[in-house]
């Protein structure tokens, strides 16, 4: 055991001592030779990091508040900050840093374990489910049917934030392996999620225009997001320079910064220019939707709460709405399964703005021509691009 004896790692000798032990007692037709190979790579590649799992989320904080920062229409304040509810990322990875944090803070990165991430992920499934056991006593209370779940997704959610912990852990060097990868996944079930019929689609249309505080607001944004499929970030950001007048388009600004010219028709185009223009909308970077204006004839900058509201409104008249629990995102379903049927996925794929899938999807992705003309389809109105 010559090996064991002159090797002066840092805090090692114990450590080789109970490496040395284990691998024998596994291995027991192993040289000591062997045994002392074995153990001084373990030790080498399990050697302290010299930097605690709270040191390293606030670094990994920090990069994605950054991100945060300077994130494409992001709602920043005059003084340049941002509000910590306007964020999508750090603001849902936070909660899963902070467990991490009180659990495991003090630990060093380098003694993390996949059971101690296994822990964190089970426990934020176990608040997920008592949030949904919560949830699921109200609907039953109003008369709507129960809905199942079981955390899965949550539980996954927490292991991407983690593994954004342990990335950085890898690209600092501090550890070779990202022990998130090595666990695996849990499975949820299908979302019940589907497009709706032409009769629904009318039903909802008609109850958004009967109905609530700004009835022109809500109609607006529906027949906006079953022109375009858009996704409610997108129609949040829009701005009033997003919109060609010379093209007959608007241009949508989503997650993961992505960015995509979509069209419309004329009448909805004209619809959305004058709307804002009522609503105090006048330079380039002023939003389109906005609430009903104030005393100087400037309303605000709409925000999410106004989708939650809407659909409580049109729920309360529709029960169908209600059991279901439709959504904006129940839209844009249902304009994207008329173009899958009336084209092919390729089409559809591209109107919604969705990346290649396989390899494959990359030789076939379909043209902004393809993509007009499908729209051309399902509105019954021709658009200039389609040719």
């Amino acid at each position: 055991m010559a090996l064991l004896t002159i090797y002066k790692g840092r805090n090692m000798k114990n450590n080789l001592g109970l490496i040395s032990e284990e691998i024998r007692n596994q291995f027991p037709n192993l040289s000591d030779f062997e045994v002392a190979q074995l153990a001084l790579t373990k030790v080498e590649f399990n050697k302290i990091s010299g930097k605690t799992v709270e040191e390293l989320i606030n670094e990994t904080r920090a990069i994605y508040w950054n991100e945060e920062l300077n994130r494409i229409r992001a709602k920043k304040k005059s003084d340049g900050s941002m509000n910590i509810k306007d964020t999508t990322t750090y603001r849902s990875y936070d909660t899963f840093w902070r467990r991490f944090e009180t659990k495991f803070g003090s630990l060093d990165i380098s003694d993390i374990k996949k059971s101690h991430i296994i822990e964190i992920a089970t426990a934020a499934q176990g608040h997920a489910m008592a949030d949904r056991t919560a949830r699921k006593k109200l609907r039953i209370a109003k008369g709507f049917p129960k809905k199942e779940h079981i955390g899965a997704r949550t539980y996954n959610a927490c292991l991407d934030a983690i593994s954004a912990v342990m990335r950085k852990a890898v690209d600092d060097e501090l550890i070779q392996v990202n022990p998130v990868s090595a666990i695996k996944r849990k499975r949820y079930t299908r979302s019940e999620r589907h497009g709706l019929s032409q009769a629904q689609m009318e039903q909802i249309f008609e109850s958004a225009l009967n109905g609530g505080n700004d009835p022109i607001l809500d109609y607006l944004i529906l027949w906006t997001l079953t022109e375009t499929a858009c996704r409610t970030g997108g129609l949040i950001k829009l701005q009033l320079g997003d919109i060609s007048k010379e093209r007959q388009t608007i241009t949508l600004y989503e997650k993961g910064g992505t960015k995509r010219e979509q069209p419309v028709t004329a009448e909805l185009m004209n619809s959305l220019l004058e709307f804002a223009k009522l609503r105090g909308a006048k330079k380039s970077h002023d939003s389109v939707f906005r609430y009903l204006p104030n005393k100087n004839g400037v309303g605000s900058p709409l925000t999410a709460r106004r989708f939650d509201y809407l659909w409580s409104r049109i729920g309360k008249e529709i029960s169908w709405v209600a059991q279901k629990g439709v959504t904006c995102h129940w839209i844009r379903h249902t304009t994207l399964t008329w173009i899958d049927r009336a084209f092919n996925q390729s089409v559809a794929r591209a109107y919604a703005g969705h990346s290649a899938g396989n390899v494959t999807d990359g030789y076939t992705t379909s043209t902004q021509t393809e993509i007009m003309k499908a729209h051309s389809t399902i509105t019954g109105r021709p658009h200039p691009l389609a040719v």
